[in-house]
Parts: structure tokens; C-alpha cells; sequence
């Protein structure tokens, strides 16, 4: 990840040259390398593939992958008020996982969006550790889903989409949470869409198994 015009782009080396003199002032800098590895035993449920080792593909390398990281705010003397990637969080939707389309805030326009983002695959990576949640949602940018879960109930569900209310983001992790709670062998678990798993496998650094 670069920052300047293509901040936020993840790029690859196409070509080196080693014969060169320039003015590194000129240049916008790398401003983070994403960890490309993955290894583990990974076993088909449903349309995912699934491991029970949690450190296989933590919810943070996956997001190195998939999102530029924050810049710090330079001027370390300013005012919380004005630092641009100051964080607050509201109270977060909560209901019974099993009964999630029938939350008093779903709208059903919105649930049928949420179920064609699971029949395209767009719910790209889905952890569960300890009872924390997240998932990686990819729309027209990648959101990034958290939760927390226990005892059929989901709590503290937050999606960093801009949508004002419960959103097609949340709803389709709920779903994919559901099902894949009905077929795994453990709650603790990471997960990845079928096709994506093997563009992720093609790129990384690598020690799999698969079953």
C-alpha cells in the first residue's frame, strides 16, 4: 500500500531496476506490506472452506490484504475533535441469530440484497474466535463486519458501511454465520468463500490441506 494518488490501491512488483538515482523526496512512500501466507487444514463446509486453527488467517492479516491501513494524524498536538480517524460506536443491533429476519429492523428489500450477496460469494472471509466475530464483506469497497456471539444470540453487530440502519453487510454474515454454525465441528473457526480461497492460495506463501 502507497499513499498519494493511489493511496488505499494494493499493488505488486511487476519489474525491478536497480540502475537508478533519484530524490526520494520526489516520491510517495510504502506505507505497509500485507502478510501474504496461509497454511492449515482446510475443510469444505457448505460453499466454504473452513479451518479450526484461528491463527491460520487472522481477522487482521485478512484485512491487510483487502484495506489500506489508517494514517496517523501527524499533528499529534490536535484536538480529539479534529483527528479525522476518531472512532465512536453507538449501541449495536442485537437478536437471536436463528430468527435474524425477523429483527424488528430489517427491511425486506434489504434481506434480499443480503441473500444475493451470499449466492454470489460476496462475504469473502468469516471468523468466529472466543465468541468475537468478523467478517470481510466485498460490495462497491470492502466492509468489514464485527460481532459478538453466545448462546444463539449475536450482540454488538457493527458494520462500517454508511447505510443508517441494519444493512445487506450485516444481515448476509448473519446468514453465513447461521449455516455454518450448523455444519461446523467447533465454534471457534475461520472461514473463506470457496472461489476466493483459491485466488487467496494462488498468491500466498503456503502450507495447506485440504479435505
Amino acid at each position: 500500500y502507497v499513499s498519494g494518488k493511489l493511496a488505499g490501491e494494493l499493488g505488486t512488483v511487476e519489474s525491478v531496476n536497480t540502475r537508478f538515482k533519484i530524490d526520494l523526496a520526489d516520491y510517495e512512500r510504502v506505507i505497509a506490506h500485507p502478510v501474504i501466507e496461509l497454511y492449515g487444514r482446510f475443510t469444505h463446509v457448505l460453499d466454504r472452506l473452513v479451518c479450526y486453527d484461528s491463527l491460520s488467517l487472522t481477522a487482521d492479516q485478512f484485512r491487510s490484504w483487502v484495506k489500506a491501513p489508517v494514517i496517523e494524524d501527524e499533528d499529534e498536538d490536535e484536538p480529539p475533535s479534529k483527528k479525522k480517524h476518531e472512532i465512536i460506536m453507538g449501541e449495536g443491533y442485537s437478536f437471536a441469530l436463528e430468527k435474524v429476519e425477523y429483527a424488528d429492523e430489517v427491511d425486506v428489500k434489504i434481506i434480499e440484497r443480503a441473500y444475493q450477496y451470499l449466492r454470489e460469494g460476496r462475504i469473502r472471509y468469516l471468523s468466529m474466535v472466543d465468541g468475537i466475530g468478523t467478517a470481510f464483506v466485498e460490495g462497491t469497497s470492502w466492509y468489514e463486519v464485527n460481532f459478538k456471539y453466545a448462546d444463539g444470540v449475536v450482540t454488538d453487530l457493527y458494520c462500517e458501511c454508511p447505510y443508517p440502519a441494519l444493512c445487506k453487510h450485516n444481515l448476509a454474515v448473519m446468514v453465513c454465520l447461521r449455516e455454518l454454525l450448523k455444519n461446523v465441528e467447533q465454534e471457534d473457526f475461520i472461514s473463506l468463500d470457496d472461489e476466493y480461497f483459491w485466488q487467496l492460495l494462488s498468491l500466498s506463501r503456503q502450507d495447506v490441506t485440504i479435505s
